[in-house]
């Protein structure tokens, strides 16, 4: 089995470790964003909610969580969105012709990339989870493993 996309995904990965400012708006910002707005107004929203009679067969959790689980649909979303960029980047400083010159199959330069993006959002999904655990999130309850992986 032919494993050239390994060259573009790791080029891809060590490319955005290597630009700070990337890395940094890409695995702080939705921590900063459950921080602020989570933390924040999680103590009104559990009052309010609180105050709605509970409903048979739906499960009531906090407003952190559930703020939580937001954020890490955001997180995925925009990584999904912007995990093309690099092809982008690449035709635009013409690199792109280069690879595609090469003998890399035209599938592995495609599986590389999304293989990146897919490993970008894992890596931020698990600081969003890490960070959440750290304030007093209940991100599963109620759900075996098995429901939590498949979910993800």
């Amino acid at each position: 089995m032919n494993f050239e996309f390994r060259a573009i995904y790791w080029r891809d990965m060590v490319k955005f470790f290597r630009y700070k400012s990337m890395l940094f708006s890409s695995l702080i910002q939705p921590v900063m964003w459950l921080a602020f707005f989570g933390l924040a107004m999680s103590d009104s929203f559990d009052q309010l909610t609180s105050l709605i009679p509970p409903v048979e067969g739906v499960r009531n959790v906090s407003y952190l969580s559930y703020m939580g689980a937001g954020i890490i649909a955001m997180d995925v979303l925009f990584s999904s969105l912007f995990g093309g960029t690099s092809l982008m980047f690449d035709k635009k400083f013409s690199l792109l012709r280069e690879t595609l010159a090469s003998p890399v199959p035209r599938v592995h330069i495609i599986l590389g990339v999304g293989l990146s993006g897919v490993t970008k959002a894992f890596i931020q999904t698990a600081m969003i989870i890490g960070f959440g655990k750290l304030i007093g999130m209940d991100f599963f309850t109620g759900y075996t493993l098995a429901e939590t992986l498949f979910a993800m």
